[in-house]
C-alpha cells in the first residue's frame, strides 16, 4: 500500500502543522511568550466565571458553552504539568 499514510503518521503531520501554526502566530504577536500564556490562563478563568454565571441563572446552553471552551483551552500546552516541574 504505497502512498499511504498510518493513521499515527497523518496525526503526528497535523500534530505538527497546529505546532507550525502556533509559532507563526507567536511570532506574529510581537510579545513575549510569559504574556500570551498568561492571556489564555485568564481565558479560561473567563470561561470558569460564564460558567458559573449561566449555573446560577440556570442557562443550560450557555454553561455547556462555557464548559466546553475550558475545556478546549485546558488542552493546549500553556496547561501541560511538565512545563512546570
Amino acid at each position: 500500500m504505497r502512498g499511504v499514510r498510518s493513521q499515527a503518521a497523518a496525526s503526528d503531520g497535523r500534530a505538527t502543522d497546529r505546532a507550525q501554526a502556533r509559532c507563526r502566530c507567536a511570532d506574529a504577536a510581537h510579545s513575549p511568550p510569559g504574556s500570551i500564556v498568561r492571556c489564555i490562563v485568564r481565558l479560561d478563568e473567563t470561561c470558569r466565571d460564564v460558567r458559573n454565571a449561566a449555573r446560577v441563572i440556570g442557562d443550560s446552553v450557555l454553561y455547556k458553552k462555557a464548559e466546553t471552551a475550558s475545556a478546549i483551552i485546558k488542552r493546549d500546552i500553556v496547561f501541560a504539568a511538565s512545563l512546570y516541574y
